[in-house]
């Protein structure tokens, strides 16, 4: 029995993610998925609505509101699809829903635990990969002697 830790950044691309981890995994493995949600996901968009000035504060609240429910949406419907999926393969898992980013408990679990392989779906998103420290987090990486797999929007081996 193996054990996998999947770090989800981004929930873009997870069809292709997906495929990788049916192939990796196999029955009685154990997977172990922390979404990651961003507290400063409405930044994704001030930036946005900065330069539109006469949509007018409401306006840019709701829309700000908007993309965080969808994100957090997002992040609900990909753990739900992929408890399924891993029951579906016998996969044993266990998922959590992290509702603020703190890198040194992220980097804490995947330095502590024997995971046989650490898989990261990051964003290629500029406004994502600056909150999440991937720079930081990629230096940091290379000091751990760890299987990792680093995704982009679903896509392998993109730095």
């Amino acid at each position: 029995m193996k054990k996998y830790l999947l770090v989800l950044f981004s929930y873009a691309g997870l069809e292709n993610l997906n495929s990788f981890l049916l192939n990796k995994l196999n029955s009685g493995d154990r997977l172990f998925v922390r979404a990651v949600m961003l507290k400063g996901v409405p930044k994704l968009f001030s930036h946005l609505t900065s330069e539109v000035g006469f949509l007018g504060d409401k306006v840019a609240s709701d829309v700000e509101d908007s993309v965080v429910d969808i994100y957090y949406d997002n992040a609900k419907d990909y753990l739900k699809e992929i408890e399924e999926k891993a029951a579906a393969n016998n996969i044993e898992i266990d998922k959590d829903l992290i509702e603020n980013h703190q890198i040194d408990k992220l980097k804490a679990v995947i330095r502590d635990s024997d995971f046989d392989a650490v898989i990261i779906n990051f964003s290629n998103n500029e406004f994502v990969s600056d909150q999440v420290k991937e720079k930081e987090i990629k230096k940091w990486l290379n000091t751990i002697e760890k299987n990792i797999y680093i995704f982009h929007d679903g896509k392998y081996g993109k730095n």
